[in-house]
């Protein structure tokens, strides 16, 4: 038999290009659909199995040493087919690449929305002075000394501003900035810190709400005097996320792709270009016709040695005793090892 399916340079850069593609493939994915890790990682490994499969197949027909007609068939179908597999599988990697180029404008909207947030707490004091304000001049119209009018608006200030709201804007100061760290568009958990933002902001705009609910005794308050009574502050800084996750899910064309794809399925190829073909197979890739094997070569310049000079074919035994026909299986091994010694050219 002479197949060789030998291990070579060309499957290192093979499996090079299948990790550098299974996670550009995990990034796009999980941009394009927003977050989660289930499915894109089943996907992922899929997209993995399939261009494995795909280089490995082409390699092994190329290779065959039986069934050569049938073999050469199923080989160009599947080679001419490849670079269409290849780009349909790509699309996730090159959305990845998409997001890439658009890293400056995600982190100049992240640190924006940051910046969103922290204005939540700025309405949130402007609320609770312009309430202690309208609460100072209530407690005038009443019948109470200086001090007592004092102490009555100091509680309201302690109870809205002091306390409470000043833990909170530091809690809230401290995740921002941790969350604000790490703003790149290959930190795959960014996705992540935009929705636990997001329900952070809702959490820290009820409680600011629950804070201007307490009243004193004097107060003439509504409704509309709660803090942020139509969401306007929260509204604003979660817009600023929403416009922020739109760049990752947004599609999009990134020259850079094209080049990535070619170096790719050139990567994939090339244990398919360092095979050789077996000795006895005529067929090439494309069809033009057929190549005499170097089998067949010998086996012609063997029958056309001359008959020597007692009449004895390519059959007799020669002076030493030996058959002819090993002269014949030498010149097959010699094909076979010119095959082997051929194993790191590009052949078609």
């Amino acid at each position: 038999m002479n197949v060789l399916l030998k291990f070579s340079w060309g499957h290192i850069l093979a499996s090079l290009a299948v990790i550098a593609t299974a996670y550009g493939t995990f990034v796009g994915l999980t941009y394009r659909l927003g977050g989660g890790y289930i499915v894109p990682g089943v996907i992922t490994f899929v997209v993995s199995l399939v261009l494995v499969l795909s280089f490995s197949t082409l390699q092994r027909l190329k290779g065959t040493d039986s069934g050569f007609a049938a073999c050469i068939r199923r080989e160009r179908i599947l080679f001419f087919s490849f670079p269409f597999i290849l780009c349909v599988l790509m699309v996730p990697f090159m959305h990845s690449l998409t997001v890439h180029s658009r890293e400056d404008a995600i982190r100049t909207r992240f640190e924006q929305s940051i910046q969103d947030s922290r204005k939540m707490f700025d309405s949130y004091e402007e609320y609770s002075r312009a309430r202690c304000d309208r609460f100072r001049d209530a407690v005038k119209k009443k019948k109470l000394t200086q001090v007592q009018q004092d102490n009555r608006v100091r509680a309201l200030e302690a109870s809205l501003l002091y306390y409470n709201e000043q833990e909170l804007r530091k809690r809230a100061e401290d995740w921002i900035g941790r969350s604000s760290g790490n703003i790149s568009t290959w930190n795959i958990f960014l996705l992540g810190s935009i929705d636990r933002t997001e329900a952070a902001l809702m959490e820290w705009h009820g409680r600011l709400e629950e804070l201007s609910r307490v009243s004193f005794k004097g107060e003439e308050l509504d409704d509309e005097y709660w803090f942020d009574p139509g969401h306007e502050s929260l509204d604003e800084a979660i817009g600023g996320l929403e416009s922020l996750r739109e760049l990752y899910v947004k599609g999009g064309f990134n020259p850079l792709s094209i080049l990535l794809l070619l170096a790719v399925w050139l990567m994939l190829m090339l244990p398919y270009f360092l095979q050789r073909r077996h000795s006895r197979n005529w067929y090439t890739l494309f069809p033009s016709g057929r190549r005499e094997s170097r089998w067949e070569a010998s086996r012609h310049e063997d029958d056309c040695l001359p008959e020597d000079a007692g009449g004895k074919g390519a059959g007799a035994t020669n002076a030493g005793g030996e058959d002819a026909g090993d002269e014949y299986a030498g010149s097959e091994a010699a094909a076979l090892e010119a095959d082997e010694d051929d194993l790191g050219s590009f052949t078609l």
